[in-house]
């Protein structure tokens, strides 16, 4: 005698073979979503990350970091013009000469352009020249009586928080002379002066959009 399955048995045998299991099924995707960069606000207060030891720093290049204007002085004395820009570019390659004469003339003139010749001394001695990178550390030791990335960098705070009326002018005049981590503190602080006290833009800010120097245009 043949024996039969039940028929709703058999369906419900077949059914369940067919459904997917949980691992057949397909994990959904998280989308990853872009990042969104937050707009930086005009006249933020300028970051203070890095600026817990500037008053010892400008205390010790006999700084007051509440007197504006002997900071723009220390500031003013470290700006070249774009003329004497390309004038000390031009003595720090004949640091690279091949008559000795010539490249101890040039160390002479470069210490001559005094605390002005900083920036570009600084960015000499990353030159792949072994002179030229020589001697301007040479030239440096003579000049840089207090490090002056960091004085420049307080200076720079400073002035931010005095919101003296030519702080702005003055730090775009220094820009296109700084080095990667001064520029960036120096945009920090221009951040911060983007607006007068009236709450107008910034007269030397406007003005900047329109320089010969890429450095100040982007500031």
């Amino acid at each position: 005698m043949r024996r039969t399955v039940p028929t709703l048995a058999l369906a419900a045998t077949l059914a369940a073979l067919a459904a997917p299991s949980a691992a057949d099924e397909p994990v959904p995707v998280r989308p990853v979503l872009p990042r969104v960069k937050q707009p930086v606000k005009k006249g933020a207060p300028v970051p203070t990350v890095s600026a817990a030891t500037d008053p010892d720093t400008l205390k010790k290049a006999n700084l007051p970091p509440d007197d504006a204007k002997a900071l723009l002085d220390y500031i003013r004395a470290r700006t070249l013009s774009d003329a004497e820009h390309t004038k000390i570019g031009d003595v720090i390659a004949r640091f690279g000469d091949d008559e000795f004469d010539v490249r101890e003339k040039a160390l002479e003139t470069a210490v001559l352009f005094g605390p002005a010749a900083i920036g570009p001394l600084k960015a000499a001695t990353a030159n792949p020249d072994p002179e030229v990178a020589y001697r301007a550390k040479l030239a440096l030791r003579l000049v840089e009586k207090v490090p002056h990335t960091q004085v420049v960098s307080a200076a720079a705070r400073a002035l931010a928080k005095l919101r003296h009326k030519d702080a702005a002018g003055a730090l775009l005049a220094y820009l296109p002379l700084a080095e990667d981590e001064v520029s960036e503190v120096i945009r920090g602080a221009l951040v911060a002066l983007a607006l007068t006290g009236a709450d107008e833009p910034e007269p030397a800010l406007v003005a900047a959009l329109a320089d010969t120097s890429a450095a100040r245009r982007a500031a």
